[in-house]
């Protein structure tokens, strides 16, 4: 039975590549030039970008298309002869197109018109497009020389990745509060007595934390070695993402091309979900270990030769990582899992095997928070009690386009093509084993999402997966020119870019220094109450209470601000000018007038207690 492709006119078959550009880039004229009223504001604003020009180079576009399709099999054979200058151009066009992505990720996180992801997404396509115009037998096996050549390029790429990696530790990815303060707070309680304690919000669920993951117990570790700043606790999250991504490089190197495994793991290192997590102190980064492990047990199960068995085990037991960084994730994946095992072996066994390691896992975790402290569980139920209530916890339809597609969109533009067409590709030609790890990311994946919500850094744990998918659709010429010389220069180029915006803005060590000259003022070891950003430089050695973590305290107790204040013996509050409810609550609370201190970012008010003026 003959293809859609056969049935095309002689013509058409011979302008394919051209056809598709001439058609796609139609839709994109018409769609700009509907939209350009809409977006002149915020393209002018914020992305310094005229929206009436952009019909007009569109338009021009279109002609170019045309005129290529007309002189597709001259063009081809002209241009056979340059293929290493065209490949080149097109990788350049590419990387080119994500400099359109404007200024840095927050700014677009709050205001991204997505007709400009359109037209970045779509520049992207059309430089694929142009690499395979001298593609020659695209669908053979790549030869040794074009491997190498892309191996070469990838290693440029995952150079500079592994390079600004490091470099950006603390200026990349401005301040995240409450959460990084929250959390933060776990790792230095850690670091000073080996204790959870969730001084953030004052221990309002008891000590040890109830929840805390043991993933702060090592961060505490860390900081009890290298000190308490910015960068140290920063440093940790990208040390956890070095060992998820060697465990993935493990799996690579075992059941895929070593070539497609290097260009594949390149990739890894630039995957928005990724990136952000190795500079952040939420604990999300330790996903991508689980999903690490997760992969590698699939893969010795259904690719193994021996010892079959111990990888199912082993995958159950990879669930206690889960859980000690995300319960409710690891939980939903570990199902999802189960359910693909059942699915594919049919037989109880394998299920039994699995589901034994998990019970394994599950009675480690539960052993060390309920059983060895009684009053565990209890306390457990009332975190997620309380947090449940306040809407915390959620997923949805509208959560997966609205908040992770939005998000993917305006940090990686080429992210979703790329993975998108290497699906395809491995579901279209993939083995069963390979269509199967398919199937088990993507049902992670939308149980995760559509079930438990969460945060964009949960998207972390399904990075070893589709490095893996991308490995396994290096197979063909066409996918290792395309995806090596012009995708990923596209991946690699959206993180680098941001990485050098806040790297030559450096607005954390900026705020910092400001933020800092209020210290000396405050003794060592008082009770402060203050903004999120105040934590960063009185948090290691004062016991800091957010005023969002003040409200859970005073939530849980049932007391307002002004109690919650005297409850905690509170010596130092720190309010700024426009929380008025924040500063009449320290003036109930019988504090002596306030002195001033003005940053940058505007006056707050600084509230002691006679003692603690006193010193």
């Amino acid at each position: 039975m003959p293809t859609p492709v056969e049935r095309l006119p002689g013509w058409a078959r011979q302008r394919l590549i051209t056809l598709t550009a001439v058609a796609s880039t139609a839709v994109v004229l018409c769609f700009v030039t509907s939209r350009a009223p809409e977006m002149a504001e915020v393209l002018w604003r914020d992305y310094g970008l005229a929206a009436e020009a952009l019909p007009l180079l569109y338009a021009a576009l279109l002609i170019l298309t045309l005129a290529a399709c007309a002189f597709e099999p001259q063009l081809r054979r002209e241009l056979r002869d340059g293929r290493a200058l065209v490949i080149g151009l097109a990788g350049v066009i590419a990387v080119a197109a994500m400099q359109l992505n404007g200024p840095g990720q927050v700014t677009r996180l709050y205001q991204y018109p997505l007709t400009l992801w359109l037209v970045i997404a779509h520049l992207v396509a059309l430089s694929g497009l142009l690499a395979l115009l001298v593609v020659a037998r695209p669908l053979a096996p790549p030869e040794p020389r074009l491997l190498r050549y892309a191996v070469i390029a990838a290693v440029g790429w995952g150079v500079a990745l592994s390079t600004y990696h490091v470099v950006s530790v603390g200026r990349y990815m401005l301040l995240d509060t409450p959460d990084e303060a929250e959390l933060g707070s776990l790792a230095i309680s850690a670091a000073a007595g080996g204790v959870l304690d969730r001084v953030y919000i004052a221990s309002a669920f008891g000590t040890p934390d109830p929840v805390a993951p043991y993933y702060y117990l090592l961060m505490g570790g860390w900081l009890h070695t290298a000190g308490v700043s910015l960068e140290t606790l920063r440093g940790f999250p990208l040390m956890v993402g070095v060992a998820a991504a060697l465990i993935t490089g493990a799996a690579l190197w075992r059941w895929t091309p070593r070539s497609a495994a290097i260009i594949a793991w390149v990739g890894l290192l630039s995957f928005s979900g990724f990136v952000r997590t190795t500079h952040n102190l939420r604990q999300d980064i330790g996903l991508a270990v689980f999903g690490a492990l997760l992969l590698i047990a699939l893969l010795g199960y259904w690719e193994g030769r021996r010892q079959r068995a111990i990888w199912l085990l082993a995958g159950g037991l990879s669930l206690y990582s889960g859980l000690e960084t995300i319960p409710t994730a690891a939980l939903t994946v570990a199902a999802v899992v189960g359910l693909v095992i059942a699915a594919r072996t049919r037989r109880f066994r394998p299920l039994l095997l699995y589901g034994l390691g998990c019970g394994v896992a599950l009675g480690v975790y539960g052993f060390t928070r309920f059983v060895l402290d009684p009053t565990g569980w209890e306390r457990f139920t009332d975190y997620f009690a309380y947090y449940r209530a306040l809407g915390n916890f959620r997923g949805g339809v509208d959560r997966l386009v609205g908040y992770y597609g939005r998000f993917n969109l305006i940090l990686a533009p080429a992210e979703l093509l790329t993975i998108s067409a290497a699906v395809v590709a491995v579901i279209c030609c993939g083995t069963p084993t390979q269509r199967w790890v398919v199937v088990t990311a993507i049902g992670g994946l939308l149980a995760l999402i559509l079930g438990v919500g969460g945060s964009y850094g949960y998207l972390a744990l399904f990075a070893p997966f589709i490095a893996y998918v991308l490995a396994v659709a290096l197979r063909w010429r066409v996918t290792v020119i395309v995806g090596a010389f012009v995708l990923l220069p596209a991946l690699a180029a959206a993180p680098l870019r941001d990485m050098a915006v806040e790297i030559d803005a450096d607005l954390n060590r900026r705020l910092l220094a400001e933020v800092d000259l209020l210290s000396w003022q405050i003794p060592a070891g008082a009770a402060v109450v203050g903004d999120d950003v105040f934590w960063f430089t009185l948090g290691a050695d004062r016991a800091f209470v957010g005023w969002n973590g003040l409200k859970v305290y005073a939530g849980v107790h049932d007391l307002d601000l002004a109690g919650a204040l005297n409850a905690l013996a509170v010596d130092v509050a720190i309010c700024f000018e426009v929380d008025v409810a924040h500063c009449a609550a320290a003036e109930a609370a019988g504090f002596a007038p306030p002195t001033e201190f003005v940053i940058t970012r505007g006056r707050y008010w600084v509230y002691q207690r006679a003692v603690a003026a006193g010193g």
